[in-house]
């Protein structure tokens, strides 16, 4: 499912297409539109008493890719946010299938606060999260 009012559908195909790969001292792979595994929602109660997270990156802004030196910087300054708001993460590496774009590197945050998540990804330029709920990965668009 998405949740959105976009009307870039090769936007959307690319979101939607995309493996969201989460580190969990195995690599744990996340689609839209289907439920997470057990493992994921379980770290999310575990670490912050509630049910969903969010996959969010600092790559690429505006949907453009940038130089693989600018992306490491803002994916630093991600976790600096992330560290600043003592909310945890584990590593995501986001994979179009298809190879025409590049890895993208983000986090998987548990947190029930909404407004912070889409907040953090206005000011990365991000188009769109991702939001682990408890039944499903939803797309929710930024803006």
């Amino acid at each position: 499912m998405i949740d959105s009012k976009a009307t870039d559908t090769s936007l959307t195909q690319a979101f939607t297409a995309t493996i969201y790969r989460v580190a969990m001292g195995r690599m744990i792979d996340l689609y839209v539109g289907e439920p997470p595994p057990a493992a994921i929602i379980d770290w999310c109660t575990r670490i912050a008493d509630i049910s969903d997270g969010w996959i969010i990156t600092a790559d690429n802004p505006g949907a453009s890719i940038h130089p693989s030196t600018e992306n490491r910087s803002r994916t630093a300054a991600l976790d600096g946010e992330l560290a600043e708001a003592n909310i945890a993460s584990l590593a995501t590496c986001h994979i179009d299938p298809a190879a025409r774009w590049p890895d993208e590197y983000g986090r998987l945050i548990a947190t029930g606060d909404t407004a912070f998540v889409h907040a953090l990804a206005a000011r990365f330029g991000q188009a769109a999260v991702v939001h682990v709920a408890h039944d499903r990965c939803r797309l929710v668009w930024i803006g």
